[in-house]
This record gives structure tokens, sequence and C-alpha cells, in this order.
């Protein structure tokens, strides 16, 4: 191990979890997320510390995670989206092959569809039809093939290349037959296996640490007491229906540790709060448990001692930061706080970087902190986020940056890579008096309780609650059935239900997270014996739907260019899209200096208007806005500060490989920003033609080499004027 002293210590946890998407009762995966996210990061993120043995890290498992895998390896559970897989291409009905254009495509498309020509030429000919056409203008070879590429595109380059079956299917590329669906199948379910035993195999070899989080991710504060919600929102309304139930955060807590115990053949060391969500209660809790470390974000520090942890510019203003404390005063679990800037270069702003760079900036910015240090112990740097979400942005999944990153930590002298038990072994964490509630969201907990859909949500599971109490306190029902009725309660206390209902946050798949919820709170009516209330009957949330909401884009006027908002009326027909509404978790955090997007057409022009969260930088800037053309021509346009306007130019890729930017005529196009962003280009120099669909990104800079695309994933598309047959706004 490296030197103790002049030097600086890091800590990585990767947390892993998809929510859980079975319907326990039949046997049936409603989504494929678990899944997908397994072959594509779960088995690589640990595997290739394999080759960097002095570079250690922790990574967390959510115990309904690794039960829906273990689900998979099975053969009693079914996956919606591998029964369409499976099935025979010519025998697909017209229903099935709508599923299939609806959920086939959904990924990131510039990393998980652009690399592989037969998917994105798929993908490009399902936008420029309607989907009532392809039905039967694609034939059988085509369905079989967008069939494949679903699959084979969310297998990790780092499996792949292990894998000499899957490198021949890649290598093929197209024309696939059914037989091989088999073959596809079988490489899968193994990759599926060791996607969990690696975790095991390395741990046991001493270069990983695996925690754990409470069993179905609850926000164990609000399962506790939801009144802990005021403590860092004061005058946010409780449900109507509400009770303290710290039993049942036992429960998810106790559960999750037997079940880690039982796959790792010994109790866990840390844990890692569902997103982050602590409080005194659960820090007490977790200390009964035996549990040694548990995580949270930096805001929580900064409540806990009342101080600022970050200038208004971002810089640390409290060296308190990069130390561990021990919870209750001294007497409890050790505690540790992310450094949250450090955390979201990584899930937000690298993966549009060049991998070395980027790689090489982290390592800078690590070394500028040891540089500032003047306390008695090595800094303590931790680096905490989700596992999986951010890689299928980055360059090959992520990989020529991990493994640049893990290279240079381990040559560098003065860093050392630890687990969180290793960093705690050496150092004596400094006593907390004071633990705020709150989550890794902001400091607290308003995307669970904020908004009145999550409080009809809580109402709703507090009413099925009390109902199961009571006919269990009567004793006669069979106690497997009594069980089996509590495990349905407690997946719907997890946190990803709560997440998506309210206006906070949209997924495009609202509606079946809805009904998942809803199914699991009907089933315990089911096994009890009980009518289920009214409530349960309907959505939570009836106006929200799959989708992002889009108006007619038909402007009957054209706006002017002036970068205000001229009117009332001149936006008012556009398209509009919110990027916060359509973020994940991780995506909340996510500072895209973007708060909405306008965009309309007309005979002559396509029109775009972007509303900027923040105000414009002064200075020289090389740019300021880029507009992204993905189809049905690959175009750039980038938009600098020129004088009062704007230059705009223009580079192609259609061939893959980017072009001289050559400058577009005034006559062509036209942009101006003030208060807001507007810009206007004719058909001919976006090389659109009527009837085509027109799928584009924005993108902004967010520093060096940075670019931060919107939305982040899938494009935003419109159905340019023309002859052409309606199309479909595409949006995952």
């Amino acid at each position: 191990m490296k030197p103790h002293s002049d030097g600086i210590d890091v800590l990585f946890v990767w947390h892993m979890h998809q929510p859980d998407y079975r319907d326990h009762a039949r046997r049936r995966i409603l989504m494929p997320w678990a899944r997908l996210h397994a072959l594509k990061d779960y088995y690589d993120m640990p595997a290739r510390l394999a080759k960097f043995e002095g570079v250690h890290q922790t990574f967390n498992l959510v115990p309904s995670l690794i039960a829906q895998i273990e689900s998979y390896l099975s053969d009693s559970w079914h996956e919606d989206e591998l029964l369409l897989f499976s099935r025979r291409a010519e025998d697909l009905t017209a229903e099935e092959k709508h599923s299939i254009l609806h959920s086939f495509f959904l990924c990131p498309e510039e990393r998980l569809i652009r690399p592989y020509p037969r998917y994105a030429a798929l993908l490009r000919d399902s936008r420029l039809r309607n989907p009532e056409d392809l039905l039967t203008r694609w034939s059988v070879q085509e369905w079989r093939d967008l069939q494949f590429w679903r699959q084979l595109a969310w297998i990790d380059p780092f499996i792949r290349h292990q894998d000499p079956v899957l490198e021949d299917l890649f290598r093929q590329g197209q024309n696939f037959d059914e037989a091989q669906k088999e073959v596809l199948l079988e490489r899968c379910k193994h990759w599926l296996g060791e996607s969990l035993g690696i975790y095991r195999r390395m741990q046991d070899a001493g270069l990983i640490e695996v925690s754990v989080s409470p069993f179905y991710h609850p926000i164990l504060p609000l399962l506790a007491d939801p009144a802990s919600v005021l403590e860092a929102m004061p005058d946010c309304p409780l449900p109507d229906r509400h009770g303290r139930h710290p039993e049942d955060a036992r429960a998810q807590l106790s559960s999750a540790i037997e079940f880690y115990e039982q796959r790792f053949g010994r109790p866990p060391r840390g844990v890692w709060p569902s997103e982050g969500s602590v409080s005194e209660e659960t820090a007490a809790l977790l200390g009964e448990l035996g549990v040694g470390w548990f995580a949270t974000d930096e805001a929580i520090l900064g409540r806990s001692l009342g101080i600022p942890i970050r200038h208004g510019e971002g810089r640390i203003a409290a060296a308190e930061l990069y130390q561990p404390y021990r919870s209750l005063e001294g007497a409890g679990p050790a505690v540790i706080f992310r450094d949250h800037r450090l955390s979201d270069l990584i899930g937000f702003q690298y993966s549009s970087w060049d991998p070395e760079e980027a790689a090489a900036n982290l390592v800078e910015e690590i070394l500028a902190i040891r540089d500032r240090w003047s306390g008695p112990q090595r800094p303590l740097i931790s680096i905490i986020l989700d596992g999986e979400n951010c890689w299928e942005y980055y360059v090959q999944d992520g990989g020529p940056f991990l493994d640049s990153l893990h290279g240079r930590i381990q040559d560098h002298p003065a860093i050392r890579c630890l687990t969180v038990s290793e960093a705690l072994a050496e150092r004596e964490p400094t006593p907390l008096a004071r633990l705020s509630a709150g989550s890794w969201i902001n400091g607290d907990f308003y995307i669970w309780m904020g908004e009145e859909a999550d409080r009809r949500a809580w109402t709703v599971l507090e009413e099925t609650r009390q109902a199961l109490v009571e006919v269990g306190e009567r004793g006669d029902l069979p106690p497997e059935r009594l069980r089996e009725a509590w495990e349905e309660l407690y997946v719907a206390e997890g946190s990803d239900w709560f997440w998506w209902f309210g206006e906070s946050q949209q997924s495009g798949q609202d509606a079946l997270f809805d009904e998942l919820f809803r199914l699991h709170l009907l089933r315990v009516h089911e096994l009890i014996g009980r009518t289920p209330p009214r409530a349960l009957l309907a959505p939570i949330e009836s106006r929200k739907g799959d989708g992002f909401p889009v108006a007619d884009p038909q402007l009957p006027c054209p706006p002017t260019i002036d970068g205000s908002e001229t009117h009332y009326y001149e936006w008012r027909a556009a398209a509009r899209f919110d990027p916060v509404r359509s973020g994940g978790a991780m995506q909340q955090v996510s500072r895209t200096g973007v708060e909405l997007v306008y965009f309309g057409v007309d005979k002559e022009r396509f029109y775009l208007r972007v509303d900027p969260s923040r105000p414009k930088r002064s200075g020289k800037v090389d740019w300021r806005w880029e507009l992204r053309i993905a189809a049905p021509t690959p175009l750039r346009f980038r938009f600098t500060p020129r004088g009062e306007g704007f230059r705009i130019e223009r580079q192609a890729a259609g061939d893959g490989s980017p072009r001289e930017w050559e400058e577009v005529p005034r006559e062509e196009a036209d942009a101006a920003e003030e208060s807001v962003f507007e810009a206007a280009l004719s058909w001919s120099v976006l090389e659109t033609v009527g009837g085509e669909t027109l799928s584009f990104f924005i993108g902004s800079p967010a520093g060096k080499n940075e670019v931060e695309l919107i939305p982040p994933l899938s494009s935003l598309c419109v159905i340019t004027p023309g002859t052409g047959r309606p199309g479909r706004h595409w949006f995952p």
C-alpha cells in the first residue's frame, strides 16, 4: 500500500439499483431494465478492477435488484420484452409490432444505436414513416434484426470481447435467423449469472467491498416518521392518512442484511440508505442492526453542522467535508458525505469529454483538494453516484474512461483508492452532534412527499397497511398468505413509485409505474380478502401517460427572431419540452442551464426557442448553443455570439466523420438572444423535405470540452410540413 502521509484517499461508491419490475403473483417481469443494466454495467464495473489491484472500490447492491436478476436465472419467471424477442418474427401480430416500435429503440441514440449501422438504419426508417405503414412495409428480416439489436446494443464491450459467440453476432450485424435467438439467450443468461457472482469473488479476494440498501429501496426516514419531511421543508403538507412505522423500516433493513449474508457469506459492513435518505432515527436503527457505516450527501453535512459547504461559485468552503464522522454524538455508525461536484462530473459532464482528458482532469481535481488541505489526517474524498445510468452516454460504455482513471490512480504515488471500511479502519471519525433529515436530492424529501400526487400515494399505502394489520391481528389468515401480503406491501414502500408521481418528474413510462404501484397494493387486498378502496382502481395521476405532451407544432405566424417573447401568443402553438420533468434521479441534480425548449414549423422554416435557467455569460464565448440534427441528414449547427447577433455555422457529418464548419448565410438562418434564445433555419439548410421527420438535440456548453445534450435520452422530433403522411413524435 502507498505511503500514508502527504497524500489523499479517495472512496468510490457505485450504487446499483433498479425498481422491482416484477409482478410477484404472476411471476412476470414488466420492464427489462434490470436485465439490460446487468449485461451493460453490473459485470464489467467490478471486473475491470481485476487488473488494477491497487484500486479498491465499494459497490452497493440493492437486494431487490439481486432478486430480480436471480429471477432471470430461474425458469419460472417471464419478462414481457424477452417474450417479444423470442417470438418468431414472421408470427408477430400488429399489436406486438407496435410494442416493439415503442420500446425497442428506448436507449440513448448516440452511443447505443448509431454505432451499429443496421440498428441506426432501422431507427431512421421508423422515424421517416407512419408506424402503421411499417407494420406491412418492413420485411420479416427487418423485424427480426430489430429484435436482435435491442438485445445486442445493451451488452457491454467488455463482455462482448470475452465471448466469441457474442462477438460473432456483432460482426454479423444483420440477417439474423430464428435459431440464433436461443444462442443469444443462452449467452445472456450466462453473463447474468456472472454479473452476480463477480461481486462475491472480488470481495472475498479483498479487491472490493459490497454494501447494501434497504430491501425494496424505501425512503427509511419517511417510513419511520413521515413528519421527518418537515425538518428541511417545514411548510410541506403531510398525507391525509399517514402513520409512523419504524417497524417497517426495521423490516426492510433486517431482511436486506439477512439476504446479503445468504449471498455473501458475511454480514455487510456498510449501507447506502435509499437515495442517501437519513435521519437521527434511522441512524440509530442502523446502529442497532450492527451496521458499521452509512453514507449520504454533502448537503446533509452542511445542514447538520449549520455551515455552508460551498461558496456560491461552487468552490469548497468547508474542509469538514473531507473526513468521516460518527453519528449520534459519536455513539452510532460512521457516516461519510459525498463530494457532490466530483460525483456529478462523472455522472453528467465527462461523458462528452475525451476519455483520457476526463480521467486526467478528475485526478487533477483530486490533487487540487490535497494541495489545499491543512487538516491533521489525510483528506478523504467520497465520490458516490449511480453505477449504471451514466455509462450509456460515454464512449464504449465508459470503458476507456474507467480504465484510464484506474490506471492513473494506481500509478500516482499520492493517491490511494480504498474501500470505505479500509479507510475507516485508519481513522477515528469525528463525533457528529446532529444528523439533519434529508436525501441526496437537494437535501430534502420533496421528490417523495412534496407534491399532491405523492401524498395521495402515501395515503392509499397507509390505508392498505391498516387493512393488512387489522386482518393480521384477527389471526385467521394462513401464515404464508399473511407473509406474502406483507411482502407486497414492502414492495409498494419502495422509493421509485413516489419518484415518478407528480409534476417534477416524467419517465415516458409513468403510467406503467403507476400501474405497478397499485398492482402491489391491490394484491395485498386480494390476499387478505378485502375489497380494495376505489382510489386503487384508477391511476394515482389519470392525466399522466406515456410520452411527453406535445402541442401541434404548426405555427400560424412566424415568431420574431429578436431574443425576446414579443407577445404572449408568439410561441403558443409550439411544441414544448421540459428537461427537468423528463429527467431521472441523477438527472434531477444535473444543471443543464435550460429551463424550457420550444419548437415549431411552417412551410418555410424550423423555429427553435430555448429558455435558459441562468443568464448569458459575459466575455469571450467560443459558442453559446448547438443544434444537432440526427435525421434525416446528420448535421450540426453552432451559434456563436457576434456583435448584436450570432455567427451561425454548419458542419456535415453524413459519413460519420466530422467535416469543416461553414458559415450559414443570413437568408438561410437567423438567431438572437436577450431573455431567451430564438433561431429560425430554412428547410433547405436543414436538408429536409416535406413529410420527413426532423430528429434533433439541443447542446449547451458546460465547461472545458463539455457539452450538455438536451434531451440526454433519444431526441426531439417534429414532422416537416408537406404532403407526406403525418409522423409521430419520438420521445422515449
